[in-house]
Order: C-alpha cells, then structure tokens, then sequence
C-alpha cells in the first residue's frame, strides 16, 4: 500500500493516518516505514 495523495493530503493505504498542508507526504512516508518496520507484510 503506497501513500497516496487523497482530497484533503497524503495518507497511507486506506487506513493511515491523513495528513495535511506541509510536509504532509514526507510525514505519510514517515507512517510507512514505520509500519514496515513493525512487522506489516501486506498480502
């Protein structure tokens, strides 16, 4: 599950957290690796 830039900013997938106005991609970036690192696989 990629971040991807949604209506109102960036989250990650569908559930992560949506993050606005500056830097919001780089703090959805952020989440990701911090949810790789804890053990997510995906499928």
């Amino acid at each position: 599950m990629p971040v991807h830039k949604t209506k109102g900013g960036y989250k990650f997938g569908k559930s992560g957290k949506l993050y606005k106005g500056k830097g919001a991609k780089k703090k959805a970036q952020r989440q990701a690796r911090a949810i790789y690192a804890s053990g997510y696989r995906g499928k």
